[in-house]
């Protein structure tokens, strides 16, 4: 990578509605932001 660009990270995320509910997930306490709720989601691997 040169010099002063900074990496591109892919991510996905989901927001899924049903009968009026959108489900989350809550972080674990021990993790990044732990306790806080957030949509499911997650990086992507190459190829996806």
């Amino acid at each position: 990578m040169g010099k002063g660009r900074k990496p591109v990270i892919k991510v996905a995320a989901a927001l899924i509605l049903h009968k009026g509910k959108v489900l989350m997930a809550k972080r674990r306490r021990d993790d990044v932001q732990g306790g806080l709720w957030e949509f499911p989601g997650g990086a992507l691997e190459p190829g996806e």
